[in-house]
């Protein structure tokens, strides 16, 4: 006899249509959601690994391909050119042919190309290498929040993609580590035909293994995203996924799934099987700068960009001040005071790269001298690394924990103020110590900010718009990253304390925008 329940059998119940949200959540919130989680997490891992890795590799690779200072720079800004310039390409194609296929296939691309990169013979072949290791790994950089985030209902979404940034920041921590137990190695190794195989060589090969761990993972454990597959009218395929969700959340048999038809959000799009790439790109871009998007996507993009203008620039010049300041008695001077004294000779922005790349630099540089070329990386590079990275964690940490209780638009305007006011402080603090905790503290609490709008973004923009509208906030985060290192170092040499107050004020600015956000 079949059970009743409220005058409805189970099998009536069976049979009925439900919405994604109903449908997601009878599938259960456990181990199939941690997965997804730990996937995210080990792509922005691999993204982060390939963003960062420049700061280890350019003064280790400097000797063996005598490299200018030109070149340093080029190579330090390959990955970046190539996330810009591949950002809104992967929107459009993470939202047509899937969120799943896009990352595995261009996570597999990027991590070949970092391993060829690693036998480079000369400048120009690492450069081409370093560029496309960008390009493809920028896919995964904007759709991983989208992809974990559209296997969870709308409560948990948030703590998700914010569990997502800290497993990455997490893993990143190793980093600097890794480096600073690989790079300074002795190690020669030869092969014929190949170039000497020496410790950067070896780091940087190794680098590839967290873009190949991440595309294996999602080949063999997840499926494609359930909402992607609603979106583009394959219900039979969605519904199978959920099935399999609650499968493997309950660890019972996917016939007890209490839903035989999930409904359509009127989101389905047409296949884009005749249309060139260009135009499939247009087709995504141009809903997003409609009358009922336009506003939303300013706000995102306004948001990534202002957050990383307000906090990009401290990593990128925390190597350069903070060189600096270590020849100063603890308790004798400000940052500022340090910075004002060798006003005359602060570093051009070239300079600069090259000092956060651990390439000691001289305060008053002098054309005419003979540089004798040495490949030994200081290791306070490394240590700040550790700094750096482990500020990034605790911060997504702090949000994971604090995003539940107090709601996104609440958690972002808190932690953004908060970093601007600690960023205020900076410039009259003397004693080292606590300069570099208020220091790091400001960027844990500003670094959680993306990972914070990324989840909004997630929830303001139709399902086959999120990719694109994604990638494309993160395109202008890129690009407010460079201007804010250019400004900061243009004003550090005007006026120390006017650089510090301008990423205090565009923080603030930020998190008055951030009231916009939604507030769970």
């Amino acid at each position: 006899m079949t059970q009743q329940k409220n005058g409805v059998s189970l099998e009536q119940k069976k049979t009925k249509m439900v919405t994604f949200e109903e449908a997601i959540t009878l599938a259960g919130n456990g181990k199939f959601q941690l997965r997804a989680v730990v996937c995210a997490g080990l792509c922005l891992f691999a993204v982060l690994t390939e963003a960062t890795m420049a700061s280890y590799l350019l003064p280790a690779a400097n000797c063996d391909l005598n490299l200018s200072l030109q070149e340093k720079g080029l190579l330090g800004s390959s990955v970046f050119v190539g996330f810009a310039s591949s950002a809104l390409l992967w929107g459009a194609v993470g939202d047509v042919c899937g969120r799943r296929k896009t990352m595995m296939t261009t996570l597999f691309v990027c991590a070949f190309s970092t391993l060829l990169s690693s036998l480079a013979p000369s400048f120009l072949p690492l450069l081409v290498f370093r560029f496309f290791s960008g390009f493809f790994s920028c896919a995964a950089s904007g759709l991983l929040y989208v992809y974990a985030g559209e296997f969870c209902n709308n409560v948990e979404r948030p703590r998700a993609v914010l569990v997502a940034a800290c497993l990455g920041a997490a893993g990143v921590i190793c980093l600097p580590g890794f480096a600073w137990l690989v790079i300074p190695q002795p190690w020669i190794i030869e092969f014929p035909g190949l170039p000497l195989i020496t410790s950067w060589r070896i780091f940087l090969g190794v680098c590839s293994i967290p873009s190949f761990t991440a595309a294996f993972y999602m080949l063999f454990f997840l499926p494609e995203s359930p909402k992607y597959l609603l979106s583009r009218g394959r219900e039979k395929e969605a519904l199978e996924v959920c099935k399999t969700i609650f499968h493997i959340n309950t660890g019972k048999p996917k016939s007890e799934y209490q839903v035989e038809m999930i409904e359509d959000d009127g989101g389905t799009q047409q296949t884009n099987k005749d249309k060139s790439i260009l135009r499939i790109c247009w087709d995504q871009i141009a809903p997003l700068f409609g009358h009922d998007l336009l506003g939303l996507t300013l706000l995102t993009c306004t948001l990534q960009l202002t957050t990383f203008f307000g906090f990009t620039a401290m990593i990128m010049w925390m190597p350069e001040m903070f060189n600096r300041l270590k020849a100063t008695p603890d308790g004798s001077a400000t940052l500022c005071d340090v910075i004002s004294v060798q006003q005359t000779n602060i570093l051009l922005l070239d300079e600069v790269l090259e000092a956060s790349a651990g390439v000691q630099t001289s305060a008053v540089y002098n054309s005419t001298e003979a540089h004798t070329c040495d490949p030994t990386v200081d290791y306070h590079v490394f240590l700040y690394g550790l700094f750096l990275t482990t500020a990034g964690a605790a911060g997504n940490i702090i949000a994971g924990i604090l995003i539940s209780p107090l709601g996104k638009r609440n958690l972002f305007v808190s932690m953004l103020s908060i970093a601007a006011l600690l960023i205020a402080v900076v410039p009259y603090l003397k004693h080292h110590t606590l300069l570099i905790i208020v220091y790091c503290s400001s960027l844990s609490f500003a670094g959680a900010g993306p990972g914070i709008i990324a989840a909004g973004t997630i929830d303001l923009f139709p399902t086959s718009l999120r990719g694109m509208a994604t990638c494309m906030s993160m395109m202008t985060a890129r690009i407010g990253a460079v201007l804010t290192t250019v400004a900061f170092g243009a004003l550090l040499d005007f006026r120390c304390e006017f650089a510090f107050f301008m990423l205090c004020g565009v923080l603030l600015v930020c998190a008055l925008l951030g009231i916009r956000l939604p507030a769970r």
